[in-house]
């Protein structure tokens, strides 16, 4: 991980505002993580901080909600069982292909975030007012209109979602991402641009220029420039 990543996230090492659940909130933000990983709490703390008007869930095994509940307070939690013999990506894109998943949670607006994300503001709903809105990422075509979009760190509605999983077999080797975007094009969902993609989250694909987007995905490939990582968190 780059050192500018990490100085970033030390940061918020001590943010520890009390904040509870409620009822009323339409707003969930969603992290799956069954490894420990030492960068974990600080990422959930950095989007906390820029994130208030959501509720917080994490899903792991019994190791991980122990190490995040050490780190962490105010959050929800809901155990799961991970077969140690799959990976974890593929578990990932299993899990989040599962209607179960999406109706444990209540709310109508989903941002699911990984541990390799970083938020750098506060993500202003009304401006992404979409089924699903990621970082931009595959292939793309040559009028910039057709792209996937990384779901590692992105904003999904609920409905939409599960709309896409009924009466829909999914390849089990599909990531989940690939899937949603497709899958909600061909439904003919509204579907983000370019533009607006790049201005809620980025990985490695997008256009130079003057953006600051809420979010950025894939900290530990090093897609990013060390000028452009300056631009944003420096």
């Amino acid at each position: 991980m780059h050192y500018l990543y990490k100085n970033y996230l030390h940061q918020f090492e001590n943010f520890n505002k009390k904040r509870k659940n409620k009822k009323s909130c339409k707003n969930a933000a969603i992290i799956v993580e069954t490894r420990p990983l030492w960068e974990l709490p600080l990422v959930i703390k950095n989007f906390a901080y820029f994130n208030e008007d959501f509720n917080y869930y994490f899903i792991g095994t019994d190791e991980t909600i122990n190490y995040v509940k050490n780190h962490v307070s105010n959050l929800e939690y809901f155990l799961i069982k991970r077969d140690n013999t799959t990976s974890f990506i593929s578990f990932y894109n299993y899990l989040l292909k599962k209607i179960s998943f999406w109706e444990m949670f209540e709310e109508e607006n989903l941002l699911i975030f990984q541990a390799d994300a970083l938020a750098l503001k506060p993500i202003n709903l009304k401006s992404f007012d979409f089924g699903f809105v990621g970082a931009v990422c595959g292939e793309l075509s040559d009028d910039l209109s057709i792209f996937d979009m990384n779901g590692g760190c992105s904003l999904r509605k609920k409905e939409e979602t599960l709309k896409c999983l009924v009466n829909t077999p999914s390849s089990s080797t599909e990531p989940e991402d690939v899937f949603f975007t497709r899958k909600m094009r061909r439904m003919n969902l509204k579907m983000p641009t370019f533009d607006e993609c790049q201005s809620f989250s980025v990985e490695s694909v997008f256009k130079k220029g003057a953006i600051r987007p809420c979010c950025i995905h894939g900290i530990s490939n090093f897609y990013l420039q060390t000028s452009e990582i300056k631009k944003w968190i420096a």
